[in-house]
């Protein structure tokens, strides 16, 4: 047994310190989007860091460097859509490719990543709340996910 005077839950959207304190949801909004990324190298690029977003219809492609000359591209999409997370499940990396190059013609995005490799299995997230509880009480604190969460797409949480 453990004992103190301040609990602080950092343990993520599935908090059990935020359950245990009964933390009141202050708000939540189904996603309607699906989100899709991996961490390519060789992603061709023109050493200009920057954040690239590209929207066409309802999908919408992200690009950005991150470390070790690594390039997160993330590709989100309407959860309507579901032959796309069904070959998602099947082949995710294929998969991801194809929607950069298919829903993203008139954009140079196909072609960088044409000879980039992916250094570790894509990643994604599906039918995902954004919420805020209460944040604080006697004794306890969340932060972080088990406080709030926010739709990843554009990295707010961050």
């Amino acid at each position: 047994e453990f004992l103190a005077r301040l609990v602080v839950g950092a343990d993520g959207r599935s908090s059990i310190i935020r359950k245990l304190v009964k933390s009141e949801l202050k708000i939540s909004i189904p996603a309607t989007v699906g989100i899709y990324f991996g961490y390519f190298s060789g992603f061709r690029h023109d050493n200009v860091p920057k954040f690239e977003v590209y929207k066409i219809k309802d999908n919408t492609a992200i690009l950005f460097p991150t470390n070790d000359d690594l390039y997160v591209i993330v590709g989100i999409f309407p959860l309507e859509n579901k032959e796309l997370i069904e070959r998602l499940k099947l082949n995710p990396e294929s998969c991801l490719r194809n929607f950069f190059t298919d829903n993203f013609p008139n954009t140079t995005i196909g072609a960088r990543l044409k000879n980039a490799e992916l250094v570790e299995p894509v990643k994604g997230i599906l039918g995902y709340d954004n919420y805020w509880y209460k944040g604080m009480g006697k004794g306890w604190a969340l932060v972080g996910d088990a406080v709030c969460f926010k739709d990843p797409g554009m990295a707010q949480g961050i």
